[in-house]
C-alpha cells in the first residue's frame, strides 16, 4: 500500500508471536557528508523528544503501554543506509482484546516530529551525550581485530567508498559532527529517505492508516543502489600491518559474480555453504581440524555486491601454508572434487536455515523488503527452496570458476603479543 510516493505500508498478517511489532524503515544512498549524523540521530530517538524530555519519562511511557520496546538499528544493504525504528508490544488478545497500535504510533510520531532541538539544532546536551556513546561504542570495535581485518579488506577490495564505509560511520567522521549538522542528516532523511513501514501481527489496516496520514509524509524519489558489480580487476592488493593482536588474521577477498537474483545466485550459496559456511565445510575440516592450522575460519558471500571472503585466524608462521591450503579448497570445488553427500549434506543445511528463519519476525520482514524494492517478486520461501534444491555438481563447478581472489590484508600480530 503506498502512503505517498516513496513511502511504502506493508502488513505481515500473523497470530504466530505474543507481540506485535512496527517497523519504520529509512533508505538513503551512502553519503559520507551525512552517515555520522544519521547514526547520531538514531541514537538520539532512543533517548528523549518534547514530549518525553528526559530517558526516565520516556521509559516511563513505554512502561505504561505493558513493556512495550523502542530500538533504533543502523544496517547496509550494498550502497544503500538503513536506519530501523523497531517498536514491539502485547498483541491485544494477552491484555483483554486492548490495541496498543494508536498509543504507539502517537509515541513513533513525537519521537520523529517533536525532537528535542533548540532553532534548527539538536538540543546540544543530549547531542553531546549521544555522541560520545557513539565514540565509546567505536573505540571497542577498535579492539575487535577481526572487524577491523574485515574493514581494511572491505578498503582493499571495494572501489567503491560507499562500501568502503562502515554502517556505523568512522570516529573521526564522529567527531566533525555537530547539533547543528546532526539536525541536518536528520531532517534531510525524514524528507528524502524512502521510507518503509511494516506491521507484523494482527493490525487493522484503516487504524493504521489514519494514524500514518497523521504523520505528513510527502513525496519523495531517492536514488537507491542495492546491487553492485563492479567487475574483475587486474590488480589483486595486497596489505599486512603489524597489531597488538593474540592471533594473526587472514582476510581474502574473491570477485564471485552472481548477484542476489541472478541465475547463479543459487549455485553460490551452495558453494559457499561447501566451502567454509558450516561446521562440514572444507575449509572447517581441513585446514582446522585436520591440519590445525586455524584458530577459526569460514567463508561468507555478499550477493549484494559479488564478494565472496574468506577469514582465518591463525599464527602468522602458518600464514603461507593456510593460504596455500585455502586455495587448494577452492580448487577443489573448481575441480568437481566434493561428494554428493556433501552436496546434499550442504543443501540440507541452506534450507534448514531459511525454514529457521521463518520463526523470526525480523526475518519475514526482510524478506518482504528484498522483494519489493530489491528483486521485485523476487524469492518466496518455496522458490529459494527449490533453487537450492535444484543445484547440482556441474552447477558448482561452473560457478566456482569464475570465483576469482581480489584482495588480501594480513593483521600480523607481534611475536611479544602472542598468547
Amino acid at each position: 500500500m503506498k502512503l505517498a510516493e516513496g513511502v511504502q505500508l506493508h502488513f505481515i498478517e500473523t497470530r504466530k508471536y505474543k507481540t506485535q511489532r512496527v517497523k519504520m524503515r529509512f533508505s538513503g544512498a551512502i553519503d559520507k557528508k551525512t552517515l555520522a549524523g544519521r547514526v547520531i540521530s538514531a541514537y538520539i530517538l532512543e533517548s528523549a523528544n518534547k514530549a518525553y524530555p528526559n530517558a526516565r519519562l520516556f521509559r516511563q511511557k513505554l512502561a505504561s503501554l505493558y513493556g512495550a520496546t523502542f530500538d533504533t538499528t543502523i544496517s547496509k544493504k550494498g550502497a544503500v543506509h538503513i536506519l530501523d525504528i523497531d517498536l514491539s508490544f502485547l498483541a491485544p488478545r494477552y491484555i483483554g482484546g486492548q490495541d496498543l497500535t494508536s498509543d504507539v504510533l502517537a509515541f513513533l510520531r513525537a519521537c520523529l516530529f517533536q525532537p528535542l532541538t533548540k532553532a534548527d539544532s539538536f538540543d546540544e546536551k543530549l547531542f553531546l551525550l549521544e555522541q560520545d556513546n557513539l565514540l565509546n561504542y567505536l573505540e571497542t570495535e577498535k579492539e575487535d581485530n577481526f572487524y577491523q581485518a574485515d574493514r581494511a579488506l572491505n578498503t582493499l577490495f571495494y572501489r567503491s567508498e560507499a562500501l568502503q564505509l562502515p554502517r556505523q560511520g568512522t570516529i573521526d567522521l564522529v567527531k566533525q559532527e555537530s547539533p547543528q549538522s546532526t539536525f541536518r542528516a536528520f531532517q534531510k532523511m525524514l524528507l528524502e529517505n524512502r521510507i518503509d513501514f511494516f506491521f507484523v501481527g494482527e493490525f487493522d489496516p484503516v487504524t493504521v492508516v489514519n494514524e500514518l496520514e497523521t504523520f505528513g509524509l510527502q513525496n519523495r524519489q531517492p536514488e537507491l543502489t542495492f546491487m553492485i558489480d563492479q567487475g574483475l580487476s587486474k590488480i589483486t592488493p595486497r596489505q599486512t600491518e603489524q597489531k597488538s593482536a593474540n592471533q594473526s588474521i587472514l582476510q581474502q577477498g574473491y570477485y564471485a559474480p552472481a548477484l542476489y537474483g541472478s541465475e547463479d545466485y543459487f549455485s553460490l550459496m551452495v558453494l559457499n555453504g561447501l566451502l567454509g559456511g558450516f561446521a562440514h565445510s572444507k575449509l572447517f575440516i581441513n585446514v582446522r581440524e585436520k591440519e590445525g592450522l586455524a584458530y577459526s575460519i569460514g567463508s561468507q558471500y555478499d550477493s549484494l555486491t559479488a564478494c565472496l571472503k574468506v577469514y582465518a585466524g591463525i599464527d602468522k608462521v602458518n600464514l603461507k601454508k593456510t593460504m596455500k591450503l585455502i586455495h587448494q579448497q577452492l580448487l577443489a570445488l573448481k575441480q568437481g572434487q566434493f561428494s554428493q553427500v556433501e552436496l546434499e549434506q550442504t543443501k540440507l543445511a541452506l534450507k534448514a536455515t531459511v525454514k529457521l528463519s521463518q520463526d523470526r519476525q525480523a526475518n519475514l520482514i526482510e524478506q518482504v523488503y528484498s522483494n519489493d524494492l530489491i528483486v521485485p517478486d523476487g524469492f518466496s520461501v518455496d522458490k529459494w527452496l527449490t533453487g537450492i534444491e535444484k543445484v547440482d555438481k556441474d552447477a558448482v563447478k561452473r560457478i566456482a570458476a569464475l570465483v576469482k581472489l581480489q584482495a588480501l590484508y594480513f593483521m600480523e600480530a607481534r611475536s611479544e603479543d602472542i598468547v
